[in-house]
């Protein structure tokens, strides 16, 4: 915003016109009357001025003045106005504290640092909980870092049980409409592939292939159908099928990160170590803090025996976001391939503190720890 109206040829103020001196002059009356010479108490008339006031009064008519008491409605309006301003001075410094980091977190937002951002929005959003403005910043941040569910349920709270009926300005609509629809594509089934899903809670890896490799097939659209099939391909150690699934998906959904990581996990695998290090890439130049992508990097160095370089990524993730269970987990893995036996054991039992861990990552860990799987190459 300008501090001032600039000219249009020139980055010069524009001057006032002013008329010059001549034009407007002072004439002093020659001819003074009597009434002019003499100056007289405003109150009663009186010729004896009380010298050394603005306001002409005789000693008399000032004492009284002095001795006037204030009325009550004023004194109520002095009393509200001094309130008024007594609040705003303490409530001043909680407000710029949290416009600060408002304004922290666009910055941080704008130089793709996501955890960095997402940090700033929820200090602020414990001030201004209701705030819609950034309520859409921290679904936009939370998305941006795979924070599925939390990007869900800041959703819920922004439109709360009615969706249609909320208000907000177009640009905000189309940005959470537009969040909203990738999170239902790439982290959510259809209603028809959930339907067969439903019924094998407790199947087999290679029963869900049989289920959903043909579902997948007849429908190109379902991402997430797709990524399933991938990562049950990658758990079953068929990295080659794994590759040839995610390679459609990430080719037709660039900007689906959590597809392009796994399948920077599957190079990883193979052994195509300059492969998985691009696909990390690309999900670090979107987000430069993507807490998923560096512990991907580690992984990559821990497999191909660079440990110390490894345990360098995973402490770097670790700092980054140390309430993630994946974070922990390679925290704990990198311990390991380090000889660090007490901080590997100490990750290791917080990471299966986690209610929702996962089977794959718990076996992974205890046959490395015990020596049942030679993992690195």
């Amino acid at each position: 915003m300008s501090d001032g109206i600039e000219n249009q040829t020139t980055n010069t103020l524009i001057s006032p016109k002013y008329e010059t001196e001549d034009t407007y002059s002072y004439v002093p009356n020659e001819n003074p009357t009597m009434d002019e010479e003499i100056i007289k108490c405003k109150a009663c008339g009186s010729t004896r001025i009380e010298e050394g006031y603005a306001l002409p009064l005789c000693s008399q008519c000032r004492d009284k003045l002095s001795k006037r008491s204030i009325p009550l409605q004023i004194k109520i309006t002095a009393i509200v106005f001094i309130l008024v301003i007594i609040v705003s001075l303490v409530k001043f410094p909680s407000t710029l504290k949290v416009g600060i980091e408002y304004e922290r977190g666009i910055k941080a937002e704008e130089s793709l640092k996501f955890v960095t951002a997402t940090k700033h929005f929820e200090n602020v959003i414990e001030n201004y909980p209701d705030s819609d403005k950034v309520l859409v910043k921290l679904l936009s941040v939370y998305y941006q870092n795979e924070k599925i569910d939390e990007a869900y349920n800041t959703y819920d709270k922004l439109v709360g049980p009615t969706p249609k009926n909320k208000k907000m300005d177009r640009d905000s609509v189309a940005q959470v409409n537009n969040l909203i629809k990738n999170m239902d594509m790439y982290y959510n089934p259809s209603k028809e592939l959930y339907g067969k899903l439903k019924t094998m809670k407790n199947a087999t890896a290679e029963d869900l292939v049989k289920t959903i490799k043909p579902f997948v097939d007849k429908n190109p659209n379902e991402v997430y159908g797709a990524y399933y099939l991938s990562d049950l391909y990658y758990e079953m150690k068929k990295y080659d099928e794994a590759n040839t699934v995610l390679t459609k998906v990430v080719a037709a959904h660039p900007d689906f990160y959590e597809g392009v990581l796994l399948q920077a996990a599957i190079f990883r695998e193979l052994g195509q170590y300059d492969k998985a290090i691009e696909c990390t890439q690309k999900v670090l130049k979107h987000n430069s803090e993507d807490v998923a992508a560096i512990v991907s990097l580690s992984k990559i160095e821990l497999k191909r025996k660079n440990n110390t370089q490894g345990l360098e990524y995973a402490k770097q993730a670790y700092n980054l976001d140390n309430s993630d269970k994946y974070t922990i987990a390679n925290l704990s893995l990198a311990y390991h391939y380090n000889n660090q036996t007490k901080e590997r054991d100490d990750m290791f039992k917080t990471f299966q503190t986690y209610e929702n861990k996962d089977k794959y990552t718990v076996d992974f860990l205890t046959s490395i720890f015990n020596g049942s799987l030679q993992w690195q190459d």
